[in-house]
C-alpha cells in the first residue's frame, strides 16, 4: 500500500505545524487552569482548617469558662486584619497563615474576661509586636494600629518584613 507524500505539500506542512503548536498552547493553558484551581482549593482548604482550629478551640475554652463565669463578658473569638497586605505581595496564603500565627500566640485570652485584658492592653501589644513569624525563611514582625475590646476581640496590625 502507498501513501501519498502529503509531508511534502505546503498545505500539508502548515496543517500539522499548526496541530503542533495547537497541542502545546492547549496543553500549557490546561497547565495554567489546573495550578490556578489548586491555588483556590488550597487556600480553600487552609481557611478552612483554620477555621476549623479555632472553633475547637473556642469551644473547649467556653465550655471550661462557663462553669467558672455566671455574667461577665468574656472574649469568645478573636479576629486579626492586616492592613497592608501589599507588603505581602497579596498572597492571600501567606496572610491566612500570618493571621493563624498571631491567633496561636495569643490564643489563651479566649474565655478570659474583657476587662482584664483590656487593662492589660501593652501586655497584648507588646506580646505581639515583640514576636518575630517566620514563614518559608522570611522573617515578619507586626505593629499594632488597632485594638477593639468586645466579645469579638479585634486586632488591626501592620505587617513589615524583617529580612
Amino acid at each position: 500500500m502507498h501513501f501519498p507524500p502529503y509531508y511534502k505539500r505546503p498545505e500539508w506542512q502548515r496543517f500539522f505545524i499548526g496541530v503542533l503548536v495547537g497541542g502545546f498552547i492547549s496543553y500549557f493553558v490546561l497547565i495554567y487552569m489546573y495550578g490556578v484551581m489548586y491555588e483556590d482549593l488550597l487556600a480553600e482548604n487552609y481557611r478552612l482548617g483554620e477555621e476549623i482550629i479555632d472553633l475547637r478551640q473556642q469551644n473547649k475554652v467556653l465550655l471550661e469558662s462557663q462553669e467558672d463565669q455566671d455574667t461577665e463578658l468574656a472574649i469568645e473569638e478573636i479576629e486579626i486584619t492586616i492592613s497592608n497586605p501589599d507588603v505581602l505581595k497579596n498572597d492571600s496564603l501567606l496572610v491566612s497563615q500570618l493571621k493563624t500565627l498571631i491567633k496561636e500566640e495569643i490564643s489563651h485570652l479566649i474565655g478570659t474576661d474583657i476587662l482584664i485584658v483590656s487593662s492589660n492592653e501593652e501586655l497584648l501589644i507588646s506580646a505581639i509586636e515583640n514576636k518575630a513569624f517566620t514563614i518559608d525563611n522570611v522573617t515578619y514582625h507586626f505593629s499594632i494600629t488597632r485594638l477593639i475590646f468586645a466579645p469579638k476581640l479585634g486586632i488591626v496590625a501592620d505587617a513589615r518584613i524583617a529580612n
